[in-house]
């Protein structure tokens, strides 16, 4: 996807936004996804004047060592690369880090913002320019005390701010209380259907299987019943072979997600989805099954 994504247009409309706001910047690390992407980069960098070199696994050491070597004396001022420049890569002049390649590992994502935090002479800051949504879904690094803020061409030191633990989300309902089932006013048992209208939270994970893939992604809904029972519930999408039901649950949130896919690529964006106003749950021994979900019509 990130290969039919990345177009050439795309590429310099990027090349050209990095040429404007890493201006000033001494020395800069482009990560790509492909190959195709890394030099249709460097192609795309070295229009805009820079100096570029291209650094990618099919490479052999002394082709390596060559690029590596170009980047200590100055000959180039921009590497693009595909996973070759994380964990190992130490180069503290580095002043400015472009990221084309999405991902959702946030080790891997420390790693690659990591290569700017070392310390130099030359340089008061790093800059990261996220062209693929890293930030967004997996934040920052924070590793000083202080961090710089450029205001023009003045630089000034901003004091970072204490880290304040968040509180833990505290839900309604009771978990010591049993649900009610409502056709008998008895405590529930097996296959009784509860329709509940207090939805807390609603969270997805990927399913590993024994196939070694995620292709069952797990929502679970965390609720309360009439009676303040507390219910947590879970619905199980296939989104790699989906079916009608699958494709029905992306389709009333509006979310515009293409099946087949991978459930660990669009598990993130559940939590943020639109929720239901109400949903059907199931008992089924201790655990409760989502059975059908209601957005503002009869569920």
């Amino acid at each position: 996807e990130v290969t039919e994504a990345m177009t050439w247009d795309w590429i310099r409309s990027v090349c050209d936004s990095v040429n404007e706001l890493a201006s000033k910047r001494n020395y800069i690390a482009v990560y790509c996804p492909t190959i195709k992407a890394a030099q249709f980069t460097a192609k795309a960098m070295e229009v805009t004047g820079r100096k570029v070199g291209l650094l990618t696994g099919d490479m052999n050491q002394a082709e390596r060592d060559h690029v590596y070597n170009s980047l200590a004396d100055g000959s180039i001022s921009v590497i693009c690369s595909v996973d070759m420049i994380t964990t190992g890569f130490d180069f503290p002049a580095l002043d400015c880090i472009v990221c084309l390649r999405p991902t959702l590992s946030s080790s891997l994502w420390v790693q690659i913002q990591g290569r700017g935090t070392r310390l130099h002479p030359s340089k008061k800051n790093c800059l990261i320019l996220d062209y693929a949504g890293n930030l967004i879904r997996l934040g920052g690094v924070d590793m000083y005390d202080t961090f710089y803020k450029e205001n023009g061409e003045e630089v000034e030191a901003v004091p970072q701010q204490p880290y304040e633990k968040k509180p833990r989300t505290l839900y309604p309902g009771l978990t010591t209380l049993n649900p009610i089932d409502p056709m008998t006013g008895d405590v529930a048992h097996d296959n009784t259907i509860i329709n509940v209208t207090q939805i807390h939270k609603i969270n997805a994970v990927a399913l590993n299987t024994r196939r070694g893939k995620y292709p069952m992604l797990m929502v679970q809904y965390t609720c309360s019943t009439a009676e303040n029972a507390r219910i947590n519930a879970s619905m199980f999408i296939n989104t790699e072979e989906p079916k009608e039901k699958d494709l029905a649950f992306f389709e009333k949130r509006r979310m515009a997600i293409r099946l087949p896919n991978d459930a660990k690529k669009v598990s993130y964006q559940i939590k943020d989805s639109t929720y239901p106003t109400s949903i059907k749950v199931k008992k089924n021994g201790k655990y409760w099954n989502v059975v059908g979900e209601s957005f503002g019509e009869v569920a």
